[in-house]
């Protein structure tokens, strides 16, 4: 084999695989600042829910019938339980697993992403206090 094939053979091969690194490495990257815009979406949406909680309490009170007037848009499943257990709303509690996240901070909100037999998703967990009523916020948001 001649010099200059070997030379051709040897840039071919060093262009094919700088190429094939830089690729891989944009749509890894593509994929973290989707990811995080995808997270970063469904922890302002649950920030709203908390908002919108709070408003219903406010108006209507704290009651299951009050409660159920919430849309779930983008969330899967919605739990809230009141500070004695007391169940005000469950919906889709298939895909809620209040085992996988610890309670948090009052004001505060933990997640975690998870896939499982719904898709890809974040469970939010958080807690709100309205008056002297602390709520227990469970919510499942497709990430898919």
């Amino acid at each position: 084999m001649s010099y200059r094939l070997k030379l051709a053979v040897i840039t071919v091969l060093v262009i094919a695989v700088s190429f094939g690194l830089g690729g891989g490495a944009l749509i890894s990257a593509s994929f973290e600042a989707s990811l995080e815009e995808q997270i970063n979406a469904a922890l302002d949406d649950h920030e709203n829910l908390r908002e919108r909680i709070w408003l219903i309490c406010s108006i209507a009170g704290a009651d299951t019938q009050s409660l159920s007037q919430l849309e779930l848009g983008r969330m899967q499943g919605l739990s809230v339980h009141g500070t004695d257990g007391t169940i005000l709303l469950y919906i889709a509690p298939e895909c809620l697993n209040t085992g996988l996240l610890p309670v948090p901070e009052q004001d505060a909100c933990v997640y975690i992403q998870r896939e499982d037999a719904y898709g890809y998703g974040l469970l939010i967990r958080s807690v709100l206090l309205w008056e002297d009523t602390t709520f227990d916020i469970l919510a499942r948001y497709d990430l898919s």
